[in-house]
């Protein structure tokens, strides 16, 4: 199928999915950018290496998700 045979209501809802996809891309973007920023305060108020605080970020956000698959595994079952 081309998107040339879709019709005009699908071919809205595809602009509106792809619009949605690029705002959310901008989003993440600006939220990256904001950590970045909030680590780099923080590293310096704190007096610890920026790689430490970005490490335990990654850590966290690695065990909140194995956390969730867990419970979703469970609530499955």
């Amino acid at each position: 199928m081309s998107i040339g045979s879709l019709s005009t209501a699908d071919k809205a809802k595809l602009q509106h999915l792809i619009n949605d996809g690029v705002q959310a891309m901008s989003d993440i973007a600006n939220m990256k950018e904001g950590l970045k920023e909030t680590v780099d305060a923080i590293a310096e108020e704190l007096e610890i290496k920026k790689p430490v605080l970005n490490k335990a970020i990654r850590r966290s956000e690695e065990h909140t998700s194995e956390l969730q698959s867990h419970l979703n595994l469970v609530c499955r079952l």
